[in-house]
């Protein structure tokens, strides 16, 4: 059976409703592999990811690889040389800034990703 992908305006509308927020970045975390930096407040992006993958349940987050938890993240460092990321970033910290729209990536080899499409949040 073939899935097709989501259609950019189906994907908008899954997102309808969401407002631009202020977000900040206050300290870098770590998964595995990846340094990255934790959004505050969390539950918008948790929620909009929701709503994606509600109104799409074949193609969960991540291929699925990561639920049921879902972890917001801005990813600083991946692979190498993690440790010299977090301190060259840490001290730049916090970063507050507006969260104005969704950018959704698409994976093009097993380690590039690419931005794919955009979607405007209301009030951006």
């Amino acid at each position: 059976m073939t899935v097709l992908a989501p259609a950019p305006r189906d994907i908008g509308q899954a997102l309808e409703g969401f407002e631009a927020f202020d977000v900040t970045f206050r300290e870098t975390r770590r998964f595995s592999n990846a340094v990255y930096l934790a959004p505050e407040p969390e539950e918008p992006f948790i929620a909009m990811t929701r709503a994606v993958w509600a109104r799409f349940p074949d193609w969960p987050p991540y291929g699925g690889e990561f639920l049921p938890d879902i972890t917001p993240h801005l990813t600083i460092a991946w692979g190498a040389k993690l440790d010299e990321a977090e301190a060259a970033v840490a001290p730049r910290l916090p970063i507050r800034t507006r969260a104005r729209e969704v950018v959704l990536f698409a994976r093009v080899e097993p380690e590039r990703w690419v931005p794919q499409m955009r979607f405007l949040l209301g009030g951006a």
